[in-house]
Parts: structure tokens; sequence; C-alpha cells
């Protein structure tokens, strides 16, 4: 029998605790520690955290501790916040102490410049730490990583050749944490449509996710590295017609009810992928893109719709979660893309790496040997 990977999760929000759920409900998984950044939550026993029963690993605070465990992976689900408070320096020492780093934050294009890069060490230390450490570093999750990464550019892959790759991830916020993002006012809703600037939470912290995520469709589709890739945000912000009382805010007559951040990818003079984000307050403020493949959607809350284009053929997809229990499947689903990572990371060669949706084969267990 194979010995069971030793699993880190660090910082249990919605995610890391359905994460510690997900890693203890893996026969293949140990859970060995769980790093809190809460002082009411260290000394805690994770598994009542995570809302599943005592497990006897107790979370704690103390980096040192944890870096100094016996473990194989670290599953990293801090806030996007503390990328810029000094996360890096904790994946650096992570990554030299020899575990792997699989993360929903921040680190799926890690070569590219951002706005948040001088607030960062260079890229090449990350990847001079996980070759000095002999391990490997991983941006997982749903959206970047899964809805883009793999499944967008596995459409891609049917046409040969691709001209453009469009993505629209539409999200109803009015039953968002108050504090997500750093709150619905922070990003932008509430407040004058004319109010919404480069300086938005929402508009800097796209360039950090999804301008690195349509920097990498360019890169499958193109092959285009970082400096030969231009990139272009715009966030518009569509007011309600009536006030919008909800427990989190209150949007007044005008006031942005709905945001929408897309995100272009230029290789020379050619638009090669398109990301866009639409978050909007209630079904009253329902928008999901312009030109959609279809209508109908069931509930509305959560939906993708997916375009590869080329110059013979347009393919459109359009795929909606549908909620039939209180859990949120986006949660899940994020939990479910860091723990089907763990195995090929852990094998994988050390250093930085990005997602492969190249064609790939195995034997059939089916059939017995000869």
């Amino acid at each position: 029998m194979k010995s069971r990977r030793r699993v880190i999760v660090w910082g249990p929000g919605e995610v890391g605790t359905a994460a510690i759920a997900g890693v203890l409900a893996d026969d293949r998984l140990e859970l060995v520690g769980v790093k809190v950044f809460s002082p009411g939550k260290e000394g805690r026993d994770a598994g009542e955290l995570a809302g599943v029963g005592p497990c006897g690993v107790l979370a704690t605070r103390s980096t040192e501790d944890l870096l100094a465990l016996d473990a194989d992976v670290v599953l990293l689900t801090c806030a996007a916040s503390a990328i810029v408070g000094g996360l890096d320096d904790d994946v650096i020492a992570m990554l030299l102490s020899g575990k792997n780093v699989i993360a929903t934050v921040a680190y799926h294009n890690v070569a590219r410049s951002n706005w948040a890069s001088a607030h960062r060490p260079a890229p090449a230390k990350l990847q001079e730490a996980a070759v000095r450490g002999g391990a490997s570093l991983f941006g997982a999750g749903v959206h970047p990583s899964y809805m883009t990464e793999r499944v967008a550019m596995t459409l891609a892959a049917g046409l040969g050749t691709v001209d453009h790759v469009r993505v629209v991830e539409a999200l109803d916020f009015s039953a968002a944490p108050a504090d997500m993002w750093g709150g619905l006012e922070a990003i932008g809703f509430g407040g004058a449509p004319e109010s919404l600037g480069d300086d938005n939470m929402l508009a800097r912290f796209g360039d950090m996710y999804y301008a690195d995520l349509v920097a990498n469709l360019a890169f499958g589709i193109r092959g285009a590295g970082n400096d030969d890739i231009r990139t272009e945000t715009r966030l518009v912000g569509r007011p309600v017609a009536e006030r919008l009382q909800l427990p989190q805010i209150t949007v007044e007559p005008g006031c942005v009810g709905a945001l929408h951040l897309t995100t272009d990818a230029f290789v020379g003079g050619d638009l090669v992928a398109t990301n866009e984000e639409v978050w909007f307050l209630g079904a009253p403020n329902a928008f999901r893109g312009e030109d959609l493949p279809f209508e109908g959607w069931k509930q509305g809350l959560i939906g993708y719709t997916i375009e590869v284009r080329n110059s013979s053929t347009r393919l459109r997809s359009q795929i909606e979660y549908e909620i039939l229990s209180p859990v949120n499947p986006v949660t899940q689903m994020s939990v479910r893309s860091l723990i089907d990572a763990i195995g090929p990371v852990c094998q994988a060669q050390p250093g930085v790496l990005i997602d492969d949706v190249s064609h790939q084969v195995r034997l059939d267990p089916r059939l017995g040997a000869v």
C-alpha cells in the first residue's frame, strides 16, 4: 500500500475549511498541520474548525512550527490581500523546506509582471526556491485554472488553429459575505458608475488574476511569452433602476448594481483572449455579458460562457451551476482542484508549474495482464 501524502492547509477560510474536510475524507491523504491567522482559532482542532468532528490536528499561527513539519504539500487558501502582505516569503520558505505548494491565489502566471509586482520578490526567487528545495508551485482553482486554462483550452484544442478565446464568468453576489474582497462597496457596488477607475480594488486585483489568466490563454494559443502580450482592462458599472436593499449593502437608483470587468490579451495587433467578470446583485440586476449563445438560465446564480473561434468555426458553450444544497459548488470545485492536483504536483519536476491540457493516454485497467 502506498503511503499517504502528508498535507498542510494554510489559511482556513471558506475554501480552507472545506479543504480540511476534503483531506480528512480522502484515504490517500493525511492532514498534518493547519495554519490560522485568528487568535480565536489557535489551538483548536482542525476537524472541528471544518465542522466534521475532531481529528487530533491542532491549528496554529506559528509559521515556524508548520515549516518544521514533515509534509509533502501545502494547500494555500489565503485571502487575495495576503499576496501584498508578505505571503511570497512564506511560500519561498515552504518551497525551500521541500514542500510542494498548491495555491488558489495569485500563482497562476508567476512569470508575468502585474500591479502587485512592486510589492513582491522577483519571479526568479520562487523558481530558485522550488528548484533548490526539490519542490513545485502550482496555481489551482475554478477560475482562473479549471474553467479557463483547462476547459476553454480543451475546447480550443478541438479546432486546431484558434484565433480567439472568450470566457465570461457571471456571478450573483447578492448573497456574498459582507467582507468579501474587503466589502461590496470596496469593489464598486453602490457607488456612482463614473467613480470606477483604474484604482478600484476589482480593477487592481483583476490585473493580478484575470490579466494573468488571459496571458496564459494567449501563451496556450500562440505560444507568446509575457513580454509579447499586451493586456487591457475595462471596468464598467451598470446602475440599478430601483432602490436595492440587501443585508450587506443598500444601492440607490442610478448607482452600481452590477460590475463588468473585461480583460483582453493582444499578441501584436491581434486580440487573442478575453476574460469577462460580471458580478451582479440579484435577479433584477442580472447581466451575463453581451452576445451570449443561449438563454434560459435555470437559476442564473453561477454561470460561465466559453467561446472559441477561428476563421471557419465558432464553438460556443454555456455552463451553469445549479445549487441543490446549502453547499457552495464553487467552493467544492475549488477544493477538488486542489486535491486532484496533489498527485501530479508532487510527482512533477521541481519548479513553477502551469496547467497542461495536452492529449494524454493511459493503459485500460479493465483489461488484465497478458
